[in-house]
Formats: structure tokens, C-alpha cells, sequence
């Protein structure tokens, strides 16, 4: 994780895509750790999390987060089947 230092009334934020936390299922989702790391950060006094977008990405376009086809869209793999 990365940090941006509080200088003269600037905040503190964090840079972690939401896939990189540890789950049973192969890749983090929106689910328990989301919410932990929410809860440290908030602890810590962050006040930004800054996260890639969420669509599926597909080989044809390189597999890039950024080259979604609607503004709007998610990726179904984020929902967490855990409560």
C-alpha cells in the first residue's frame, strides 16, 4: 500500500485495487477484508481509498482496467459470497 503524507491540511490516501485482497476464492472481492482494511484506514486517518476500476477485463483489449465499455460497468467477481 501506498501513502500520500499529510502536508499543511492535505490528507493521507491509499492506492489498493480491491483483487489484491486475500480471500478462499482466488481473488478479493468486496466482502470481510474490504471492510477491515475500511476500518484500519479510517484508525489510521485516511480519508481516501483509491481503487482501479471494477469492470471484467478481457484479453482482446490487454486485460487493462481501463479499457471498459461502459462507464458504469462492474465485474460480478467483486461480490463477495460472504456476509
Amino acid at each position: 500500500m501506498g501513502q500520500v503524507m499529510s502536508l499543511s491540511g492535505r490528507s493521507f490516501e491509499v492506492f489498493v485495487h480491491i483483487t489484491s485482497f486475500p480471500t478462499p476464492y482466488g481473488v478479493g472481492d468486496l466482502g470481510p477484508t474490504a471492510y477491515h482494511l475500511i476500518e484500519i484506514l479510517k484508525e489510521l486517518g485516511f480519508r481516501h481509498w483509491q481503487i482501479l476500476p471494477l469492470h471484467s477485463t478481457s484479453d482482446d483489449k490487454g486485460n487493462s482496467p481501463y479499457s471498459s465499455p461502459s462507464t458504469f460497468a462492474g465485474n460480478y467477481l467483486l461480490v463477495s459470497p460472504l456476509k
